[in-house]
């Protein structure tokens, strides 16, 4: 439609230079929007006319300051903003904010699922007590989500589909392990890598992107997961020394994935790392279910093995189901 051709040094401005009316009249959603690719995807809907734009960070100071940064970017005083505190590796907080969106607002046009850990270190939990790549990335994303979707499919029809942009890693390409999710071991207790349980973390993503889309079509919602590339200037990973490095090294040696990411080595900026989110979440063109990087859908490559497969999909949602019931029932 556009005529360009986006590269992976193509900016989330970019972006929307092209598809310049998308985010008028539109309501989004974002999390992890405090600092880093969020913050930037927040900056340009706002500096792209969207309605309303719904920002989500850890504490009332980084809401504070994304604010004023926005504010200043777009030279707008009173930009249509809305902040909440966000742990989603709370079972209480999760419901405490998506109750207060439901409550607040009519319908969400589009949700990117922005929010995200990295934790190479020692092995670390969530405050329900889950290792903390998947307890944020992939359960976190997955419980957060399911709460919004009747605001999602509100206004949602088959020629204005509402937007589902989950934010995954080719991390799950290289890091997690080679028969997939590992059932026997989610919450790392019985062995743990914490560069495996990130891919794990981010190819549970991309299998509930995909089974998402199955479910929700039938209600236009589209849903896609993306890699934003490699993205200096972001909060997801803190104090990554030389033994963490090595160690995510070796992982990929054993796993056989150094060619694959030999081909992604580029740094990107984080107004880079944040156009293919907003290409999925703007372009009339996207396929529901789709992985994408540098605005372009993968046709295979940078994707685990088992990104396909329908089964483990399905396997993983029913177990997160059950982990979250049993969540529940302790608050």
């Amino acid at each position: 439609m556009s005529g360009i051709a986006f590269t992976p040094s193509s900016t989330g401005d970019d972006v929307r230079n092209v598809f310049t009316n998308a985010c008028i009249g539109k309501t989004f959603l974002v999390t992890g929007a405090s600092t880093g690719i969020g913050l930037e995807t927040a900056r340009v809907l706002v500096s792209g006319n969207a309605s309303h734009v719904i920002i989500t960070g850890l504490t009332e100071q980084e809401g504070q300051d994304a604010i004023a940064a926005i504010k200043t970017a777009s030279g707008n005083d009173n930009p249509p903003l809305t902040y909440y505190i966000l742990n989603l590796g709370s079972t209480e907080s999760r419901h405490e904010v998506a109750a207060k969106i439901l409550n607040k607002f009519g319908h969400i046009d589009c949700l990117i699922n922005n929010a995200g850990v990295l934790n190479p270190g020692p092995r670390k939990t969530t405050k329900d007590g889950l290792e903390i790549s998947f307890g944020v990335n992939h359960l976190g994303t997955f419980h957060f989500t399911n709460q919004l979707l009747p605001l999602l499919r509100k206004n949602a029809t088959q020629t204005n589909p509402s937007r589902i942009v989950n934010v995954a890693s080719a991390g799950q390409c290289y890091f997690a392990p080679h028969e997939g999710i590992p059932f026997d071991n989610l919450n790392a207790e019985k062995k743990y890598n914490g560069w495996s349980c990130y891919g794990t973390s981010k190819l549970g993503v991309v299998l509930f992107t995909r089974e998402l889309q199955r479910r929700e079509s039938a209600n236009n919602i589209v849903c896609v997961a993306v890699h934003p590339g490699n993205v200096g200037g972001t909060n997801i990973a803190t104090g990554m020394g030389l033994s963490q490095q090595l160690a995510m090294m070796a992982l990929v040696v054993r796993n056989q994935t150094v060619s694959q990411f030999l081909k992604d080595t580029k740094l990107k900026t984080v107004i880079e790392g944040c156009a293919t989110s907003l290409f999925c979440a703007l372009s009339p063109s996207i396929v529901g279910g789709g992985f994408y990087h540098d605005c372009t859908l993968s046709k295979g490559e940078l994707l685990h093995k088992k990104a396909g497969d329908v089964e483990m999909g399905l396997k993983l949602w029913e177990v997160t189901e059950k982990l979250i019931s049993g969540l529940d029932s302790k608050q």
